[in-house]
C-alpha cells in the first residue's frame, strides 16, 4: 500500500512539473474562453453596427463562422500532432519518455509536428508578436478612454498617466500563476461583459438614433 501511495504521488509531481496537471476545471476554462472572445470591444458593437447597416451585420456574422471553423481545425491539428507523436514513438518505456518530452499544447508544437523546428520557430515569433502588440493597442485605447471619460477637474488625467495607470492594472494579472487563478478573474470579468451588453441594448433602444442610418456600396 505505501508504495502504490509513493507511486501515485511520484507520478502526480512528475505530470505537474511536466506541464500536463490540470489546474482549472471546465467551467474555468469556458470562463476563460467567454473572455477571450468577448470584451471590451463590445462597447463598439452597437456604434460599428449603426455605421455598417446590415452590411455590418453580415460581416460579423461570417468572421464569426470563420472564428468557429478555425477552432474546430485548431482542435483537429491538436489532436492529428499528438498521434503523430504516438506513432513516430518506439514500443514501451520509450513510447513514454517520447510523450513525456513532447506535448502538442501550444502553437508552436503544431507548427513543429507540421515542419518541423524552423515553423515551431516561425511560429512563436508571430504568435508573442501578435501578443505584445495586441496588449500595446489595449492598453493605448484603455488610456485614452479613461482620459476621455475623467472629469474635467482632473487636470492631473492626462493621457500620459491614464496610459500609465491602465497598464500598471493590467500588469497584475502576472501574478495569476495557474489557469484556476485565472479563471475566478475570467469569471469576474464575463459578469460584467453580460452587464455591459444589457447595458447596450437596454439604452440603444432608449435612444434610438434621430436619422436612419443608410449603407452605401462603393464600387470602384
Amino acid at each position: 500500500m505505501a508504495s502504490t501511495n509513493a507511486q501515485a504521488v511520484a507520478t502526480e509531481k512528475r505530470e505537474v512539473g511536466d506541464g500536463h496537471g490540470r489546474t482549472s476545471s471546465t467551467l474555468g476554462a469556458a470562463f476563460n474562453v467567454f473572455c477571450a472572445v468577448v470584451g471590451t470591444g463590445l462597447l463598439q458593437a452597437s456604434y460599428g453596427a449603426a455605421q455598417t447597416g446590415w452590411i455590418g451585420i453580415a460581416m460579423l456574422i461570417v468572421m464569426g463562422i470563420m472564428a468557429c471553423y478555425t477552432a474546430v481545425v485548431l482542435i483537429r491539428c491538436i489532436e492529428l500532432a499528438d498521434k503523430i507523436q504516438q506513432s513516430s514513438a518506439g514500443d514501451g518505456v520509450e513510447k513514454i519518455e517520447a510523450r513525456k518530452g513532447f506535448c502538442v499544447e501550444t502553437y508552436g508544437d503544431i507548427g513543429e509536428a507540421a515542419c518541423g523546428k524552423s515553423a515551431r520557430l516561425f511560429v512563436d515569433v508571430q504568435n508573442h508578436l501578435t501578443l505584445v502588440m495586441v496588449g500595446t493597442i489595449y492598453n493605448l485605447l484603455g488610456g485614452l478612454n479613461l482620459a476621455t471619460i475623467a472629469p474635467e477637474e482632473w487636470e492631473w488625467m492626462t493621457v500620459d498617466v491614464a496610459i500609465a495607470l491602465t497598464s500598471s492594472v493590467m500588469w497584475f494579472h502576472v501574478f495569476l500563476k495557474t489557469m484556476g487563478e485565472v479563471g475566478l478573474v475570467s469569471a469576474f470579468n464575463a459578469a460584467a461583459t453580460l452587464t455591459l451588453a444589457v447595458v447596450v441594448i437596454v439604452e440603444s433602444l432608449r435612444h434610438p438614433p434621430v436619422e436612419r442610418s443608410t449603407t452605401a456600396i462603393v464600387v470602384p
